[in-house]
């Protein structure tokens, strides 16, 4: 996939991102967080979460679309689109060295998004509590 390609993707997945703002009614000015739910707690519940949202931060929304999710998206679907990404952005996969420097630092950002996401998704499960 070339450069331009990719760019497109993620100004798609952000443009996914401020609709879906729009459309849950979030005011349409952007402050640097979006609101995350987590995952449907019971089937009766009527709220996407099931409790009260919480804000995410501008960086890990910065690692959804470097991953080309939306913000929101599972510990699964993260780990999915990790490993399809860095397959295609392997930098053993180019053969011209600027390609290759090019595709090391994308593969470097790639893990930063997958692991700061995972680190994210964990703490979000943790109980509160205890």
């Amino acid at each position: 996939m070339r450069l331009r390609e990719r760019l497109a993707r993620v100004v798609r997945a952000e443009w996914a991102a401020a609709t879906a703002r729009w459309r849950r009614g979030s005011p349409s000015t952007f402050d640097g967080a979006e609101t995350f739910t987590g995952p449907r707690t019971s089937a009766s519940d009527p709220r996407p979460g099931g409790g009260p949202p919480r804000a995410v931060p501008e960086q890990i929304r910065r690692y959804y679309a470097n991953l080309e999710l939306p913000v929101g998206a599972t510990a699964d679907e993260v780990k999915s689109a990790y490993r399809r990404l860095i397959r295609r952005y392997h930098p053993d996969r180019h053969r011209e060295p600027s390609a290759q420097r090019a595709a090391a630092e994308l593969a470097r950002e790639l893990r930063n998004a997958y692991e700061g996401l995972l680190r994210f998704l964990e703490d979000r499960q943790r109980p509160t509590g205890t």
